[in-house]
């Protein structure tokens, strides 16, 4: 069976690819994020925390903390 996949997810499918070309601890040091020991970043969007690495965007922290508005 095949499955169509939405917008979003072929834009991240696409992008995946380059984030294998950045380089994270340049990143890190510019824009003050946290780099972990596994070379991925630690960062903080409105509320919730992601782990971005060259594998992809995961979110770490669970639901947003506090108001967003």
């Amino acid at each position: 069976m095949y499955f169509l996949s939405t917008g979003y997810e072929q834009i991240y499918e696409r992008l995946i690819p380059k984030l294998r070309e950045c380089d994270f601890l340049e990143i890190a040091e510019r824009l003050g994020l946290s780099l972990q020991p596994d070379r991925a970043l630690s960062v903080n969007f409105l509320g919730r925390e992601y782990e971005i690495s060259s594998r992809g965007v995961n979110p770490t922290g669970g639901k947003p903390r506090g108001n967003l508005i």
